[in-house]
């Protein structure tokens, strides 16, 4: 499970996100059309902590699926929501 499952950003804005997984299960995170539309740079990957720390700026109004990859793990989703 994500948490928050759904976030809302305003489009031209800037966020620090950070992806955090606490549990020792291998997860990934998979937002290929909100990234495709967004202005981003990965800034750090720590696998010792789990983290990964991006800035975005959504630059496409709607709404975005996200998800786990993995294997068994189909119910990991939820939304990015874009507005103005």
């Amino acid at each position: 499970m994500f948490i928050p499952d759904k976030l809302t950003l305003k489009r031209n804005q800037l966020y620090h996100l950070v992806l955090s997984n606490p549990s020792p299960v291998y997860h990934n995170f998979v937002a290929t059309d909100f990234l495709q539309s967004s202005f981003w740079v990965a800034t750090k990957i720590d696998q010792k902590m789990g983290e990964t720390e991006w800035f975005v700026m959504p630059r496409k109004l709607g709404l975005f699926p996200f998800y786990c990859t993995v294997t068994g793990h189909e119910g990991m989703k939820g939304i990015i929501e874009v507005v103005n």
